[in-house]
């Protein structure tokens, strides 16, 4: 991910070789005026600048360049100096290199220190003459020793960036830039800022900030823009602000047309992101010949799958004839690309091409550390990687050291190792102590580790700091962890990485107490973090706003935005996620299936498993791609290889199911255990199924497969909270019930929505509520077919129960039910025909109905058709119906065939059968067998007669719900029959009962009984 730091300190770098002045430290006023038109030459060379720069008076070039012109005339060789610029440039006076190097050339004859150092420039640059980097170099350290401001900052930039052969050295930075200010170069200013802004501290940054600014100095303007853009320790992030400060310097210095690009493209806020703006900044600068917009070019097309237009602006700027200093970056970036297989010229042979190309033609040290990760990492060559990170050192990369301490850390040459690490520390480093730490770490010197990270952190290294907090989260230090000890290092650290982490604890109550203030404060750091380009920290945002976990509420837009600004840096993450979005149409965007694939398999060539995953689902059902069963294995084995379980879960299905594999059960279920104790719900939940039902060789076994299905439940399938959802309403467990229901409702398990919706029917565990109840009923039906949600739906609006009473529509949903296999739905519709609801009536219709639900499985239909033919006086049909539903285990069917023989209905009567098939409903606990008993012992059918055996039963069944068990244990209490003593208060309860659930019978007792 590009930053805007790096980018404002390349322009820094650049700029510095072209605004050169020597002033003392004041602005223009009345004063300076008057002692410049009094003939004061200081006075007018200092007016000039500040006309230069507008700095006290309005800018104006003409205006400068006369009074540059007036302070020469006078014979003042700075002034000069100055006007030789004019003459590079082509600006106000003609573009003329020959005069720009005979001026410089006659003021270094002269002795001027100044004068010295920009001759030195002119070889720099190769302008008026060829260009010769160590005759430059020796010309501006001459100028620095004769006390030059030029050549002193000119020096200061080469140790801070660590070019022309210095290393990088931030303290020996800050000393040369402090004795340039001293010698009157003001431009010094903007560098120390920069300089501190490379080295973290904020408060310094903002002091030579405000001091630059005395000048408007533009390069320190990009800077604040930047500062303010990101957010600092000093002031708060305001993208607004940071991209009308950087659009001022665009329009008033036609520079800076690089970051106001990226200002504009890469804002967090969508109203403040503006990629047209963007690309227009980037062109006008390409234009210009810029290689920064040329690369911001090439990085925006590359991301946007347009590779030919990418190629071409990074090869523009490899083959400027001019030059330009990012020719070196432009050859790491090829590499980058090629390296990551995303255009033809692709794979590790071109990255070395490039790379190769970066170090021997443009002496780039990005590249040669490029080519010691490559051996280090990639060829395990620790001899070449060693070579590569020593070149790149000396072509100014001091961070290259890390590098070679790292091989000798490797190798096991610790000494070497912490060698090493001190001379990267004796060039001003104080990461230095970080790796120094890391030696330490791996001894192990606990007690050295600590001394190490400690140093680091007076040192102010932000990676020591870092460190430190993450040792007091974990507890690594003291028995329990130390949360305010790692906010402090944390808040020290300020890392992107450092506050995500700080973000998370105050997110996960670790810090705070989760209250919304502690919220909003976590969600403020992971953002900065995330301003900061912390991929770790985008995510996140991007997931909690995705599944509106802490946030409050799911934003899907807002997910969105993160995910893509991941994907547009090239991070695999980010491909899958929008390949999800537009999978599902969300947040925004409209379904495109061809768009979905084209990104997980983006992020599939990038070795991302989820989307591995993915496509291995598409190709193993033919969704989206063609059908292939052995590639969509692979997919599988491929995402399984980068630790994705549920692909782990998928090979034990290819397995069970022959997808792209014989069909081997003993091979599937490693596969499943193992997936299952990695988490994945699903795998738990097959093994759950294979112990419920006796599948796949296993033995039924409760215990084991309510092991699973709670494991499974724990993992989030919804699957597994509907079966133990159903399972406690078999048990009678209904508040418990509904909670797994509701669970797998959110999961989006469909059974369990309509069976949750039931219970919000029937006030079963949970309030009624009717009507929201309908409307799950309906959000179901609208998604899939399910059967129970239309045969809800039927029954609903045939008694117009949480929604408008419609037979027709009645009928119309049960239709839908029955034709998609609903027993339920055939009988509820066996007695619409029967009784004319939303049609004739129709017996013929009915009867065929339930013989429908019969051959369905339905043994309510049984007894439902039995009850029809007794009716009629069918009895033998009625019967067969009864006898069926009985055989079947029907508690139901077994009083209907009692009563049955009891009577004699279509069968030689006997009270024996008829008691025994009430005992066995009995013994089943079910309330109507409790009721046929009681009647038994009431009229003495098989038992002797006994009133008060009769009322047990009775009130047997009336606990059990049974209304006509209330209305008569209410009776005989009432009456005070044989054996029953009378008992008002009990008559009175049990009437109540029934009467609460409107049996009339109890409710006209009741009044009686008044």
């Amino acid at each position: 991910m590009k930053t805007l730091a790096n980018s404002f300190l390349s322009i820094a770098c650049c700029l510095m070789l072209l605004f050169q002045c020597s002033t003392a430290n004041a602005q223009a006023d009345q004063k300076l005026i008057d002692k410049a038109n009094a003939g004061d030459i200081k006075a007018m060379r200092l007016l000039a600048f500040c006309y230069e720069r507008g700095a006290g008076v309005a800018h104006d070039s003409a205006m400068a360049l006369q009074w540059y012109q007036r302070a020469a005339d006078k014979g003042d060789g700075e002034a000069w100096l100055c006007i030789s610029r004019y003459y590079r440039e082509g600006r106000l006076l003609p573009a003329d290199t020959a005069r720009f190097l005979a001026i410089r050339k006659e003021w270094a004859d002269k002795g001027l220190p100044n004068g010295i150092a920009a001759l030195g420039y002119a070889y720099l640059l190769g302008c008026g003459v060829e260009a010769d980097t160590t005759k430059a170099m020796n010309l501006i350290e001459e100028a620095a020793r004769k006390g030059s401001g030029w050549a002193l900052g000119s020096i200061g930039d080469n140790y801070t960036y660590g070019v022309f052969g210095y290393p990088r050295n931030n303290k020996l930075a800050e000393q040369y830039y402090k004795k340039a200010l001293k010698a009157g170069d003001l431009v010094n200013y903007a560098r120390l800022a920069y300089l501190y802004s490379i080295m973290g501290d904020t408060k310094n940054t903002w002091k030579y900030i405000r001091e630059a600014k005395k000048w408007n100095d533009p390069t320190v303007r990009i800077l604040e823009a930047g500062c303010y853009f990101i957010g600092t320790a000093e002031v708060a992030a305001d993208q607004r602000k940071a991209q009308q400060i950087i659009a001022d310097v665009v329009s008033q210095n036609n520079m800076a047309f690089d970051e106001a690009g990226q200002m504009f493209m890469d804002a967090t806020d969508p109203a403040l992101r503006d990629s047209l703006k963007a690309l227009s900044y980037w062109q006008k600068g390409a234009a210009q010949g810029d290689a920064g917009c040329r690369l911001s070019l090439a990085r925006y097309y590359l991301n946007n799958q347009q590779f030919d237009k990418s190629i071409r602006y990074l090869k523009d700027v490899i083959n400027d004839p001019a030059g330009n200093e990012q020719q070196g970056a432009t050859c790491a970036s090829m590499a980058r690309i090629c390296f990551g297989g995303l255009v033809k010229e692709q794979g590790s042979d071109s990255a070395l091409y490039w790379l190769n190309m970066g170090v021997d033609r443009f002496k780039s040290a990005e590249c040669a550390t490029m080519l010691g990760d490559f051996y280090a990492e990639q060829q395990n060559d620790v001899t070449k990687a060693i070579a590569f990170y020593d070149k790149a050192f000396t072509l100014g990369d001091t961070d290259a050291i890390v590098g070679i301490g790292r091989m000798y850390a490797y190798t096991g040459q610790t000494s070497e190792a912490i060698s090493t690490f001190n001379r990267y520390i004796s060039y001003g480093r104080p990461d230095g102590y970080y790796w120094l730490a890391m030696a330490y770490d791996n001894i192990p010197d606990t007690g050295k580790e600590l001394e190490a990270l400690n140093n680091g952190d007076k040192a102010g290294s932000a990676l020591c700091q870092q460190v430190l907090g993450n040792i007091y989260e974990a507890g690594a230090i003291g028995d329990k962890p130390d949360y305010k000890k790692a906010e402090k290092y944390y808040l020290k650290s300020s890392t992107s990485a450092s506050l995500d982490k700080l973000g998370v604890l105050y997110l996960n109550g670790s810090l705070g107490k989760q209250s919304p203030k502690d919220i909003e404060k976590g969600l403020a750091y992971v953002q900065k973090a995330a301003d900061m380009g912390n991929i770790d920290a985008i995510y996140r945002l991007g997931h909690l706003y995705e599944t509106g976990n802490v946030v409050g509420e799911a934003d899907q837009e807002k997910a969105l935005s993160y995910f893509k600004l991941l994907a547009d840096n090239n991070i695999p993450a980010g491909y899958f996620k929008m390949g999800l979005y537009y999978e599902l149409g969300d947040g925004g965007l409209e379904q495109d299936m061809a768009k979905a694939v084209e990104y997980y398999n983006r992020a599939a060539d990038m070795g991302y498993g989820p989307a591995m995953r993915y496509l291995g689902d598409f190709y193993r059902i033919g969704q989206y791609v063609p059908l292939d069963k052995k590639k969509a294995f692979e997919y599988y084995n491929n995402a399984a290889s980068q630790g994705d379980a549920s692909a782990v879960y998928y090979i034990g299905r290819s397995y069970l199911e022959g997808c792209g594999v014989d069909i081997d059960t003993s091979a599937a279920i490693p596969y499943l255990r193992s997936a299952a104790m990695q988490n994945v719900g699903q795998a738990a939940f097959l093994l759950a199924e294979f112990y419920n039902f006796a599948k796949g060789g296993f033995q039924a076994d409760g215990d084991s497969a309510g092991y699973y299905y709670m494991m499974a439940h724990n993992n989030g399938s919804g699957d597994a909270s509907y079966r133990i959802g159903r399972q406690l309403i078999n048990e009678n467990y209904p508040k418990e019930a509904v909670e797994y229901l509701s669970v797998g409702a959110r999961r989006g398990n469909y059974d369990a929505m309509v069976l949750f919706a039931v219970c919000l029917q029937e006030g079963y565990g949970i309030d009624a509520n009717p009507e929201e109840a309908y409307r799950i009923f309906e959000n179901v039906a609208s998604r899939v077919d399910n059967s129970s949600a239309y045969y809800y739906m039927g029954t609903a609006r045939l008694n117009g129960r949480g929604c408008q009473q419609s037979e027709r529509l009645g009928k119309l949903y049960l239709d839908t039910a029955a034709a998609l296999g609903n027993t339920g739905a055939m009988v509820a519709l066996a007695q619409c025909y029967l009784n004319g609801y939303g049609c004739e009536p129709d017996t013929a219709a009915a009867i065929q109905y339930y013989r429908q639900a019969i051959d369905g499985g339905s043994l309510a239909a049984c007894n439902r058709l039995g009850y029809l033919y007794e009716a009629r006086e069918e009895y033998e049909k009625a019967v067969a119906c009864y006898q069926q539903s009985a055989d079947g285990g029907n508690y139901e069917g077994m009083c209907c065939l009692g009563l049955c023989y009891e009577k004699g209905h279509g069968v030689v009567l006997s009270y024996r059968k008829a008691y025994d098939l009430y005992k066995r409903a009995a013994d089943a606990g079910y309330h109507r067998g409790y009721l046929m008993i009681a009647f038994c012992y009431l009229e003495g059918i098989f038992v002797e007669e006994d009133n008060a055996k009769a009322l047990q039963w009775f009130e047997k069944s009336a606990e059990a719900g049974n209304l006509l068990a209330m209305y008569n244990a209410a009776s005989m209490y009432e009456e005070g029959e044989d054996g029953v003593k009378r008992d008002l208060k009990r008559a009175k309860y049990w009437y109540q009962k029934a009467a609460a659930e409107g049996y009339e019978p109890a409710v006209n007792a009741l009044k009686r009984m008044k």
